[in-house]
């Protein structure tokens, strides 16, 4: 099975350091179904806050903390790998997804996450990657849903094109880089420390 290498920087920020997983495969399931997780919560659970961009918050919380409970350099991306493949099992059962801007933050933050966490290595936070890529995988959700508003009306959220866009973007535009950075911080901040420890294996 495919595994990933111990990311030994990453788990000097974890919280608790003692709930780490070390075998690579016990690690590879983890961060696979997190990633699964993270795609279900997204499709079946509707926070009704009336806020554009919010659901992102069921992306970020099990993404932490399956980087958490399993710190190999490119989790991230793998746990992206999981949602994707959650999402394709729930295609084949035609169950019902989330929208298109939900989507995009679901299968973007976990590669954003392994580029932010690169700088992380020059000293850069958990925290601070964790509020670039909410905001990022946020802000290309935010532009994916606009353009399915408008060209795809039925799917980005139904009603005339036009006039959907217009009373929806002002509002959005603020709402989806928001919501991406409050719930990349929230989800960081459970889950990492701001900075290293000094002796990680203390």
């Amino acid at each position: 099975m495919f595994t990933l290498p111990a990311d030994d920087i990453l788990q000097s920020q974890v919280r608790f350091p003692e709930r780490t997983l070390g075998h690579p495969i016990a690690a590879t399931l983890l961060l696979l179904g997190a990633g699964g997780l993270a795609t279900i919560l997204t499709a079946s659970v509707n926070l009704r806050l009336g806020i554009p961009g919010h659901n992102i918050i069921l992306t970020t919380l099990p993404t932490a903390a399956g980087l958490a409970l399993a710190p190999r350099r490119g989790g991230g991306t793998l746990i992206g790998l999981g949602a994707l493949g959650t999402l394709g099992l729930y295609s084949l059962m035609g169950t019902r997804v989330a929208g298109p801007g939900a989507l995009t933050s679901l299968l973007l933050l976990g590669p954003l996450l392994d580029v932010a966490l690169h700088w992380q290595r020059r000293g850069v936070s958990v925290v601070v990657a964790f509020l670039a890529a909410g905001f990022l995988s946020n802000a290309v959700g935010f532009s994916v849903r606009a353009a399915a508003k408008l060209f795809l009306p039925g799917w980005g959220g139904g009603g005339g094109a036009g006039r959907a866009l217009q009373t929806w973007f002002p509002l959005a535009v603020l709402t989806y880089t928001g919501a991406g950075l409050i719930a990349g911080g929230i989800s960081a901040a459970i889950w990492f420390r701001m900075r290293r420890r000094s002796n990680p294996d203390a």
